[in-house]
């Protein structure tokens, strides 16, 4: 909402595709974002780049899966900033 209030374009997908999220990401110059934790394991896994997303600045995420309980540490070893959403 705060996007919308201020005029900044927002990047929306009806279904979460890993591939399409990459592909959007760079396309719209992604810098930030929320989701899940296995969303952000998912687009990571993607591409074997050491910072796939450079213009990346933070994204918020909510821990649902604890395969993915380290993924705060796997994306900020990739240049990625998240925070812990909800609790």
């Amino acid at each position: 909402m705060a996007a919308l209030s201020v005029g900044c374009p927002m990047v929306l997908m009806p279904i979460f595709s890993d591939h399409e999220a990459v592909q959007l990401m760079h396309l719209h110059r992604i810098t930030h974002c929320n989701g899940s934790d296995e969303m952000f394991a998912r687009i990571l896994a993607v591409t074997d780049d050491s910072c796939p997303f450079p213009l990346f600045r933070s994204g918020g995420y909510a821990a649902f899966n604890p395969l993915y309980q380290d993924i705060v540490v796997r994306a900020h070893d990739r240049g990625m900033n998240l925070v812990g959403l909800y609790g």
